[in-house]
């Protein structure tokens, strides 16, 4: 089982339960602008979501933040060939609190002794998400599908 604890969040498979909180905020169109998988139903969630969890295929995981009771946003990550790919979404109730930065940096610093690099895209809109990726210390590489893509080597 893939579980991860930074002080304020738990980064774990999705349960049933998770599913009221995550439409929350995927289904929040106007926040989710540079999303892809939004606008689903309770049942699409489901399906989607809870799911064994596989790396190598790619994975979609909770932050449930421990005070609160609750999921406030999920992740996800894929491997392949020492590379791992990630990407993530926060309700905007908690955005700019530091949650994401704090799980991703816990994640990278997690897999840096099986990961030689970390790589995510980002809408060139995103600028938010573009000032994340910098902190946590990756830098722009190229233009791919109309993304972004920022890498970090270890």
């Amino acid at each position: 089982m893939v579980n991860y604890e930074t002080k304020r969040c738990i980064v774990r498979p999705f349960e049933l339960d998770d599913i009221e909180d995550v439409m929350v905020y995927r289904n929040n169109l106007e926040w989710m602008e540079f999303q892809g998988y939004k606008g689903k139903t309770k049942e699409e969630y489901a399906e989607g979501l809870l799911r064994l969890i596989n790396l190598s295929e790619g994975c979609q995981l909770a932050i449930f933040e421990k005070d609160l009771n609750k999921v406030i946003g999920d992740v996800y990550l894929i491997i392949n060939n020492q590379t791992l790919k990630f990407g993530y979404t926060i309700n905007p109730e908690y955005a700019r609190r530091g949650y994401t930065f704090e799980v991703m940096d816990m994640i990278i610093e997690e897999m840096k002794d099986v990961i030689t690099t970390f790589k995510a895209g980002v809408d060139k809109k995103n600028i938010a998400s573009i000032k994340l990726l910098e902190k946590l210390g990756l830098k722009y590489s190229h233009l791919e599908d109309e993304d972004l893509i920022y890498i970090m080597n270890n």
